[in-house]
């Protein structure tokens, strides 16, 4: 997740800059693509990322329902603290801009405007920062946030799990368990609607290309499951000495 959400923050960038003084015919067809941040692949891709990112900060709740006070007892007492500050500075942001993506669409964000005065005062050269750029480091911060706080719970001794909310019987559990899969699945119905009714909605899309953006992120969902999966089993399974 990690990997691709970075792919799609700076590749757009960057191969703009790259490709600034080249005619369009000599440009790869592949990175015309990548440049285009309002393709409908490029805008299911991240869609799905962010279901992904969604799905996995929602399990690991469910592990780890109080892991915010478990990592005071970390060692690094810094990078708890740079933890905690990242997830109050990132929050609220986050928030603002799901009710400016919801009710505002195609309007640029207010934190896209501010960075873009800031940058003006300070005489600092360089294209604003795009809502695309802006949801896309978002999802990338949040990501780095959850991967480091589990990298540090998973480290502490287990009186740090169990403080936690670490449950021995999570998947014993059979009640427990169905109501984290009722959980599971609602993380991705919910958020394909509330995408089906924004394009519905949108004087951009419709009722077509939004039909036509379900049924690309429900094809991309599967493909984006298993290949995490795999990863985490090969990662668990193939230790350093079996390699």
């Amino acid at each position: 997740l990690i990997s691709a959400l970075a792919l799609l923050s700076f590749a757009p960038r960057l191969l703009r800059a790259s490709f600034a003084d080249s005619p369009p015919e000599k440009i790869p067809e592949m990175v015309t693509l990548m440049m285009d941040t309002n393709h409908r692949l490029h805008r299911s891709m991240r869609f799905t990322l962010l279901i992904g990112l969604l799905q996995w900060a929602q399990q690991f709740h469910c592990q780890f329902p109080r892991w915010y006070r478990s990592l005071a007892h970390h060692s690094s007492r810094k990078a708890s603290k740079v933890i905690k500050i990242a997830v109050l500075l990132f929050g609220p942001i986050s928030g603002v801009r799901l009710v400016e993506w919801g009710l505002f669409p195609r309007q640029p964000s207010s934190f896209s405007r501010g960075i873009h005065y800031l940058q003006q005062a300070l005489g600092v050269p360089g294209q604003p920062l795009t809502n695309v750029e802006l949801d896309n480091l978002l999802m990338l911060a949040f990501a780095v946030i959850f991967l480091l706080s589990s990298r540090m719970i998973l480290n502490l001794p287990s009186k740090g799990l169990f403080l936690a909310g670490w449950k021995k019987d999570l998947y014993k559990d059979q009640e427990l368990w169905l109501v984290q899969t009722r959980r599971f699945k609602g993380m991705f119905v919910v958020p394909m609607a509330l995408h089906f009714v924004r394009g519905v909605l949108s004087p951009k899309l419709g009722f077509v290309a939004a039909q036509y953006d379900s049924l690309l992120i429900s094809t991309q969902y599967p493909l984006l499951l298993t290949l995490v999966w795999m990863v985490a089993y090969c990662t668990v399974v193939l230790r350093p000495r079996h390699v």
